[in-house]
């Protein structure tokens, strides 16, 4: 037998035997872990593009009031 094998057979005996029922725990709250986070990332996403949206706005009201000033100038 490999020392591997002797090691691993001389551990089983230390397994839980509510492993699976651990597992399955552990399982669900990463789960949950997951969904918070995507709730997370998606208002980040929102509150980025409504920022962008802020800015664009911001320099087309720039844009379109220098255009007003400069037909003001020429007329």
């Amino acid at each position: 037998m490999s020392v591997k094998v002797r090691f691993f057979h001389s551990h089983v005996n230390y397994i839980p035997e509510n492993v699976e029922a651990m597992i399955e725990e552990q399982g669900e709250s990463f789960h949950q872990d997951i969904k918070t986070i995507e709730k997370i990332l998606a208002m980040l996403e929102y509150q980025h593009v409504g920022r962008l949206l802020l800015v664009l706005r911001k320099r087309l009201l720039a844009i379109v009031t220098l255009k007003k000033h400069r037909r003001q100038l020429l007329d």
